[in-house]
């Protein structure tokens, strides 16, 4: 049947002598005609069975929503890409996208066993915290000296909330109550990493000289003029003193 905002319905289709059991099994073969709710190109689902007994006494077992087609996920770093040098350590902000447009709620990472010698660590400050939604999810991240020079990606698993509350009055009129619908699952995905060279001399005094060489310049010109002052100043008075003479 479909529910109405004001608790009205109309029934769409009705199976009195369903016969899709299996015989020893656990599960229910159910299908839906999409043409019946429109056709529509995204949609939630959600399953649950009820048992009714006398006027108030019932069991019921839901599922979680589930989104259909399944989002697709990937990884957002800050910053974007992520390079690190041999020898280098850097801490890098990550939030798990969807292609939903919603931000999951992610309750924990967890860095799932890689061949490579980087080391990547998840929260190492904040161990506490249960929810990266919206605060992006510190991550350390190492390449020893010796790390291969090239691209990596270190597989990761976030663990992500689902589903959300749901009016008991859809099932039942006469109870305004929510139960939850509420679960998890584990998304696979992938940080990705680029490893260089490491700095050498001639970056390191041009990256030198460009930050601090309009300091010195500036400095230098000061220094100049001083001196010049000083100079003009003492031949100035040597030259009155010789007049007075």
């Amino acid at each position: 049947m479909e529910w109405g905002s004001d608790n009205s319905y109309r029934i769409l289709n009705v199976d009195q002598n369903y016969s899709g059991f299996e015989n020893n099994q656990s599960y229910v073969l159910l299908s839906l005609d999409l043409n019946t709710i429109v056709s529509p190109r995204n949609y939630k689902l959600m399953f649950y069975s009820t048992a009714l007994y006398g006027k108030s006494n019932f069991l019921y077992d839901l599922s979680s929503i589930i989104d259909i087609p399944p989002p697709q996920y990937n990884v957002l770093t800050i910053p974007n890409p992520v390079i690190l040098r041999q020898g280098e350590q850097k801490i890098v902000g990550v939030q798990l996208k969807s292609t939903t447009g919603a931000t999951p709620k992610v309750i924990n990472f967890t860095i799932e066993e890689h061949q490579s010698n980087i080391d990547v660590t998840f929260n190492p400050n904040k161990a506490n915290i249960s929810s990266f939604g919206v605060e992006p999810a510190p991550f350390m991240i190492a390449a020893p000296r010796e790390a291969q020079i090239g691209q990596y990606a270190i597989p990761l698993l976030a663990n992500i909330s689902t589903g959300s509350s749901f009016p008991l009055n859809v099932f039942f009129g006469h109870f305004n109550a929510t139960i939850s619908t509420k679960g998890s699952k584990a998304v696979p995905t992938n940080l990705t990493i680029s490893v260089i060279e490491p700095v050498s001399m001639q970056e390191q005094i041009k990256d030198f000289w460009s930050t601090y060489g309009p300091l010195i310049t500036l400095m230098g010109a000061g220094f100049a003029g001083s001196v010049s002052t000083y100079v003009f100043d003492r031949l100035r008075k040597g030259k009155e003193r010789n007049e007075l003479r």
